[in-house]
């Protein structure tokens, strides 16, 4: 609202004020009639006189003050444009995360035996945690020792070279069934001979047929069962059969024998395998063991060594011993149950702690590995806390539209800051400083809302003040690069938004004008404000 509008209403309401009481005025202390009707008359003027000469009043006192109001800016803060170095850096926000992390279990399932740890204990790299029952372990063990011996025992006596008691012994073997050979051959055949002869050839055929029997009444079963006979069992159906002819071959071989008074077929096959042997035996002593035989018999060997292997592995799996220095985080035992397959114990090493970034793609052109870091630990913001990027990994990940990059920053030791899992924390990477550049607080720079420029405020002369242009370059959130428009040294100036008014009014009462001032009859509710006089009238309540 104007100042023209202001007067003319405040004239309006002097108006009204003046002709409300000059209404109560005539109805209270003027009698009816003509003369009440007059003086109502006259005080009709007067009041318009009163109004006339307040609305006057007042137009003179709102110009009067209007003219006596100044506005002056105020200037809450001065700096000065100086050289320096600004650092680019980028934040990021993680929690810290313990060096290394491990769920221990056991190898072996059986109950537990022992508990030496609980949750929160501090544990040093080689410290026993829990043991198994290993009763059965270590007779697995003691059993595969025991035919690990064995094999290595064959395999020395095949390594070692023949003595000469050994070719002795083989040499007189063969002299013996050599005798044994010519003693078969010179031998004859009596009657019992024959008959016994002839009983072993019909025994040999009962044999065959009772071979021939099994075999094609198990197929037969098999049949009707709906099945076969599988191939393991057909080989030893017909193995059997080939061994019962076999025999029957022999013992009519044997049988024709004797019959002729001649010696014994079998005897001289027998008598001749046993020369044969002998012989075999005596060269492989005095030959050494064949390519076959030993690499058969080391195959033996390192078998027989994994099995203990195993076996020794499993009576260590059935202790729990902690692989670093570090801190029992959870711990899941209870002594004679079988522990979980998942996690028996975890612990962590808090010697060190890593946290993972996010790097937007926009920047992480700027952020390699080794790149120093800040750290700012809400749990402890007082004490300074340093870091290292250890990783940066090459594939992005993208969240809706989002791109960024997965960050590894290893905390520099610290012995002095209690620092724990989980704390959250600030990191500031350094991306680029450049130095010997004009340096501005960003408070003092604004964008002109008319020009769209980037100005500051200067003042060239005391309580004046002009908006300079400048042009940024780099920037951080603290400070920016002032590349033109400002110099060194130059002061500018930072203005609050309030303002410094100074006003000084005139006479603004309207007053009633009159003699020494009464007291209104009780009831009378003067308009908000009251009445104010030039030298009398009416005074408000209680006044």
């Amino acid at each position: 609202m104007n100042t023209d509008m202001t007067i003319v209403l405040a004239a309006a309401a002097a108006l009204l004020s003046g002709l409300g009481v000059l209404w109560w005025l005539s109805k209270r202390l003027i009698k009816p009639g003509i003369v009440r009707t007059l003086i109502r008359m006259s005080g009709l003027a007067t009041v318009v006189l009163i109004a006339v000469t307040g609305g006057l009043t007042l137009m003179r006192s709102q110009t009067q003050a209007a003219a006596a109001t100044t506005t002056t800016p105020l200037v809450s803060e001065r700096a000065t444009a100086e050289l320096g170095t600004l650092t680019v850096t980028l934040d990021a926000v993680g929690n810290l995360e313990p060096g290394d992390t491990q769920a221990l279990t056991f190898g072996a399932s059986a109950p537990v035996t022992e508990v030496l740890v609980s949750v929160g204990d501090t544990v040093h790299a080689g410290d026993v945690l829990a043991r198994v029952d290993t009763t059965d372990l270590e007779a697995n063990l003691r059993d595969a020792e025991l035919s690990l011996a064995k094999a290595q025992a064959s395999l020395d006596a095949l390594l070692a070279p023949a003595t000469e008691l050994e070719i002795a012994a083989a040499e007189a073997n063969i002299t013996l069934v050599q005798a044994q050979l010519y003693s078969a051959s010179q031998g004859g055949s009596s009657d019992a001979d024959v008959e016994i002869a002839r009983l072993q050839e019909e025994l040999a055929r009962n044999q065959l047929w009772q071979s021939q029997i099994n075999r094609d009444m198990r197929v037969a079963q098999e049949e009707a069962r709906g099945g076969g006979v599988n191939w393991l069992e057909q080989q030893e159906f017909d193995s059997s059969v080939a061994q019962a002819e076999n025999s029957v071959t022999l013992a009519e071989t044997d049988f024709q024998d004797t019959l002729t008074d001649g010696p014994s077929g079998s005897s001289l096959a027998s008598a001749n395998a046993s020369v044969a042997s002998a012989e075999r035996r005596l060269e492989e002593l005095q030959a050494g063991p064949s390519e076959t035989d030993l690499r058969r018999a080391q195959i033996a060997v390192e078998s027989a060594q994994l099995e203990v292997d195993s076996a020794r592995q499993a009576l260590d799996d059935a202790t729990l011993t902690a692989p670093f220095d570090g801190i029992v985080a959870d711990e899941n035992l209870i002594v004679g149950v079988v522990p979980l397959a998942n996690s028996a114990i975890t612990l962590i090493d808090t010697s060190r702690y890593t946290l993972n970034l996010s790097v937007a793609e926009s920047d992480v052109i700027n952020v390699a590995v080794g790149q120093p870091v800040d750290l700012a630990v809400q749990a402890v913001n007082d004490t300074p806390v340093t870091g290292t990027i250890t990783r940066l990994d090459v594939s992005p990940t993208q969240s809706g539209q989002l791109i960024a990059y997965a960050a590894e920053v290893t905390v520099n030791p610290t012995a002095d800051v209690p620092l724990r899992p989980g704390m959250s924390a600030t990191a500031t990477i350094t991306l680029e400083a450049y130095e010997n550049v004009l340096l501005l607080p960003n408070r003092f720079i604004e964008t002109d809302a008319t020009t769209g420029q980037t100005v500051v405020q200067i003042e060239p002369a005391p309580d004046v003040y002009t908006a300079l242009p400048v042009t940024l370059g780099a920037r951080n959130a603290e400070e920016s690069e002032i590349t033109s428009g400002l110099s060194a040294g130059q002061t500018v100036v930072l203005l609050a938004r309030e303002t410094s008014t100074t006003t000084q009014q005139g006479g603004l009462g309207l007053g009633i004008l009159g003699g020494g001032g009464q007291r209104p009859p009780d009831g009378f509710q003067p308009p908000a404000g009251g009445f104010q006089g030039g030298g009398g009238g009416f005074a408000g309540p209680g006044g």
